[in-house]
């Protein structure tokens, strides 16, 4: 029987000892976050309609027509690492047949929270869904190394862009993704 009591005592113990670290682990776990780790939803994608983009493979990614996704979108995040600099693609995977992905966008060198101080690889090209509703997904990747990547070797062909060579060549790590879809 006292045994039983000094286990119930122990566990007790440890309740209170958890409860007591808590706010010690928010803050360390904050602290890892604005040290390199990943901040959770810092890409924000925000269409002409003012709406924002959704989750990546959400149920409830947003829909939009052509219309509202004729201009370039404001695309800003929170950076993890204020010295680090950041690479925005922006892809359609449903593009038909050997084509996919298809490129809508590519910006390097983003030394801000946005694509306004990078520097425009390829232009914004709006969506244009021939048939049915395309995902137009925006990947958010940290460059490797203190300076700016040189892209002038980026093949800047639309059609079927090699995206994973992209990411390998360069040293890319993807930190964030949002995507929208568009109808025909």
């Amino acid at each position: 029987m006292a045994r039983h009591k000094h286990k119930r005592r122990t566990r007790r113990r440890q309740r209170v000892q958890r409860s007591a670290d808590a706010p010690l682990r928010a803050r360390t776990r904050r602290h890892r976050v604005h040290r390199g780790g990943h901040v959770p939803d810092s890409l924000k994608v925000v269409v002409q309609s003012g709406a924002a983009a959704g989750p990546e493979g959400a149920a409830d990614t947003p829909l939009f027509t052509k219309e509202e996704t004729r201009q370039q979108p404001a695309v800003s995040w929170v950076r993890n690492r204020p010295a680090d600099l950041y690479t925005l693609v922006c892809v359609d995977p449903d593009a038909p047949g050997p084509n996919a992905p298809w490129l809508h966008w590519l910006v390097a060198n983003c030394a801000g929270e946005g694509v306004a101080s990078g520097e425009v690889v390829v232009p914004w090209a709006p969506p244009t869904p021939p048939s049915g509703t395309h995902r137009y997904i925006f990947k958010l990747y940290r460059q490797a190394g203190a300076g700016p990547v040189d892209m002038s070797d980026v093949v800047r062909e639309r059609p079927a862009f090699p995206l994973e060579g992209l990411v390998a060549e360069k040293g890319l790590v993807q930190v964030d993704s949002k995507e929208y879809r568009v109808a025909a």
